[in-house]
């Protein structure tokens, strides 16, 4: 499949097949070239924003947009749209595998904005999906354009719903405004996922720690994944010391 094909498939109204969406991801991976041809067409991509500091005039942290470009968020949606744990998982393995090389242009970039931020897609993602998103290091969210934190909240409940970690959520974000005050989440949640959405950790050089969340979201993930074994073994103490 060439990208004229790609194009064609996505570009229809109707969902895609799984085994369309398959040979497409194959033909990116068999052959890259397929991929960026395609992005060089209209509509077909978006420029990725990067994470460049802290405005503390503002109190908001600042991306700005960077030469690297990614498929569109209406193209990623009809990979999205299976709600599929290992189709959501490979299709944004492929992307990173597209995106992001040794020799990038925008080496003074740590973090991007995940550019797929909207209520449309993240309706679509699984637990597993999500969490697989949270873990990797290339990707934050920015709720700046999510004025009343719907999008944000979306995420917040699957991964509840699934008893998953949600601080992870918050740290990986940033200009968290405007959710607490439209949910009845309890205020000790709300108050603790501004505090990690919005606190800024700045190094003596005055530059931002940014990579201190992405550790920090993996920190209490392996906490969170742990907790049974590590209660199992407080409690066997406990018993030990009894008698």
């Amino acid at each position: 499949m060439d990208y004229i094909d790609a194009r064609v498939l996505l570009s229809k109204e109707k969902p895609l097949a799984p085994q369309e969406a398959v040979d497409i991801l194959n033909s990116w991976r068999s052959d890259p070239e397929n991929y960026y041809l395609l992005l060089k067409t209209q509509g077909a991509s978006v420029p990725l924003l990067g994470y460049r500091y802290c405005s503390e005039e503002d109190s908001r942290y600042v991306f700005e947009k960077t030469k690297k470009r990614i498929l569109s968020p209406a193209f990623a949606l009809k990979f999205f749209e299976f709600r599929s744990d290992s189709m959501s998982t490979i299709f944004m393995e492929t992307l990173d595998m597209l995106t992001f090389s040794e020799d990038d242009e925008d080496s003074d970039v740590a973090f991007y904005a995940w550019p797929y931020y909207n209520a449309v897609i993240v309706s679509h993602l699984t637990p597993v999906a999500i969490i697989h998103l949270l873990l990797n290091w290339n990707y934050v969210f920015d709720c700046e354009a999510d004025q009343f934190g719907m999008v944000y909240n979306t995420f917040y409940e699957t991964l509840k719903a699934a008893e998953e970690c949600t601080d992870i959520l918050a740290v990986n974000s940033f200009n968290l405004h405007g959710w607490g005050e439209n949910t009845n989440h309890p205020i000790e949640d709300v108050a603790k996922h501004y505090h990690f959405a919005n606190y800024s950790v700045a190094l003596e050089d005055g530059s931002e720690d940014i990579h201190f969340r992405k550790t920090l979201v993996h920190y209490l993930y392996a906490y969170w994944q742990n907790m049974e074994d590590i209660i199992t073994a407080v409690l066997h103490e406990r018993i030990m010391r009894s008698n």
